[in-house]
């Protein structure tokens, strides 16, 4: 991947950090829910989400459940962080409610 290359763009722009940034409460909901709409519309590749997770900007605890989800329904084999079988987010038990 190029250095120079935006990972995943919001408003023209790349994604800005998840602890430092200037987004306004209206713009965090649509970059999470552009996050969403991309993956339902089979847009978001595994490797954009592992990016933006390891990169820390903002959204990337939706990428981590679009990544899970992903793996739960097969569309990627392995966890991309560990490149093994076990789940990226373990499902919640009775006991974790």
């Amino acid at each position: 991947m190029d250095k120079d290359k935006p990972i995943y763009l919001f408003n023209g722009m790349p994604l800005q950090s998840k602890y430092n940034n200037n987004y306004t409460r209206g713009e965090k909901i649509e970059i999470v829910l552009q996050l969403e709409n991309d993956y339902q519309n089979g847009v978001l590749s595994a490797n954009t989400l592992k990016q933006i997770i390891e990169n820390k900007l903002y959204g990337s605890y939706t990428a981590l459940k679009i990544l899970s989800n992903m793996q739960e329904k097969g569309i990627i084999k392995t966890n991309p962080f560990t490149n093994n079988n076990k789940p990226i987010l373990p499902k919640k038990t009775i006991f974790d409610w």
